[in-house]
């Protein structure tokens, strides 16, 4: 059964991760998952990990810690914070009263960088069809999920 915990180690091997094993991942010395992509948004630059678990939950009035694992509250409003105050462009965007669902899937492209949509490390341009086959892939699922919603 899958669980946000279980993941492979720096073996290969497929195991559980306590909450600490996770926020203390560490790629030198092999500790932790393998992949470093943690949450609903999966902060993977060792900057942005440590913020999310550093961050002070404005409902619990206190850093979480491990404990923002297990909160898709906190992790929201995470998220929102770091949308306003360190890519104000994409914020602007989702934010906009009117936005299309498509214009908000869209602009995510500057924020979150998923791997099919680099290649040698970098970021390909917008109109690669690589770019454009994540786009479309992410517009359906917006789609259902916005029908769920206003349902």
């Amino acid at each position: 059964m899958a669980t946000p915990m279980r993941a492979k180690d720096f073996a290969g091997v497929v195991r559980d991760f306590t909450p600490d094993e996770i926020m203390t991942r560490d790629v030198k010395l092999k500790l932790g998952p393998r992949l470093p992509g943690v949450g609903l948004a999966q902060w993977t630059s060792s900057a942005r990990r440590a913020n999310l678990f550093k961050h002070e939950h404005e409902y619990e009035g206190r850093e979480l810690g491990t404990d923002v694992l297990f909160s898709v509250d906190a992790q929201l409003a995470y998220l929102a914070v770091e949308l306003r105050t360190g890519y104000p462009g994409v914020h602007a965007v989702v934010s906009a009263p009117g936005v299309t669902l498509v214009d908000a899937s869209d602009i995510v492209y500057r924020f979150e960088i998923p791997g099919s949509i680099l290649s040698g490390g970098k970021k390909l341009p917008r109109d690669d069809p690589k770019v454009q086959a994540v786009f479309k892939q992410r517009r359906v699922h917006g789609v259902k999920a916005l029908a769920e919603y206003q349902g």
